[in-house]
């Protein structure tokens, strides 16, 4: 559950970057919305947009490879977060960003890692209400 803050509170629920705050690869809370963000020192950032609305419970999923990352939610259908190559990633960090400055205030009930990417449908299928 991404419970609603202030509109300036970040909170990250899952956060895959390099050891740096400057690439990265997020499913985070921004003011009352939850989007999949890649930031890439070379490129800036992208948005693939909003998943689910704060103050819900939700399932989401995540996807990354070196050439996309895309997220799916609630059995939607994934959003592609654009084709920006996905710089090496070495750390997965649950419920904060790498300063420490985006603590989730929410509940990661579950977490799953899968050592393939996943399909879209298959991605659609894990996160179906």
């Amino acid at each position: 559950m991404l419970p609603g803050l202030s509109a300036t509170a970040n909170q990250f629920a899952v956060t895959i970057d390099d050891g740096a705050n400057t690439n990265r690869v997020a499913l985070y809370r921004v003011g009352s919305t939850t989007e999949l963000r890649s930031t890439n020192a070379a490129a800036g950032q992208i948005v693939a947009g909003t998943l689910v609305t704060a103050g819900t419970v939700a399932k989401l999923a995540v996807r990354w490879s070196a050439a996309i990352y895309t997220a799916a939610a609630q059995g939607q259908t994934p959003v592609a977060g654009g084709s920006t190559a996905v710089p090496a990633m070495t750390t997965l960090r649950l419920g904060d960003s790498q300063p420490g400055t985006g603590t989730l205030n929410g509940w990661l009930q579950r977490v799953r890692f899968w050592r393939r990417l996943l399909s879209p449908t298959e991605m659609q299928e894990i996160t179906a209400p």
